[in-house]
């Protein structure tokens, strides 16, 4: 068997500085294989949450946290209004 290599979204993550434990919140997540990643390293101790998404990209997030093991909380959209209370998440990625 050969050993997988590292993820492609290692940079993006060491940027993102997310820890174990941490409350992460993808704004517009338009990279859905990079919202798993972030869910893997906050881990079972930490949230991730997704919001700003399509109802067409929901379901390859769910996938890509899927295959990522992990698990990726999609809150609903909110046109006027940021989905999470203030001080609620230690890091926000805004996916432009």
């Amino acid at each position: 068997m050969f050993k997988s290599g590292p993820s492609p979204h290692q940079t993006a993550i060491a940027m993102i500085g997310a820890k174990p434990g941490q409350t992460v919140v993808v704004v517009t997540a338009g990279a859905p294989a990079l919202v798993g990643e972030i869910a893997r390293v906050t881990g079972l101790n930490g949230r991730t949450l997704a919001t700003g998404l399509t109802a067409a990209s929901a379901p390859s997030l769910e996938a890509a946290a899927a295959d990522a093991g992990a698990l990726v909380e999609i809150l609903p959209p909110a046109p006027d209004t940021f989905a999470v209370p203030d001080g609620a998440a230690d890091i926000v990625v805004l996916d432009n």
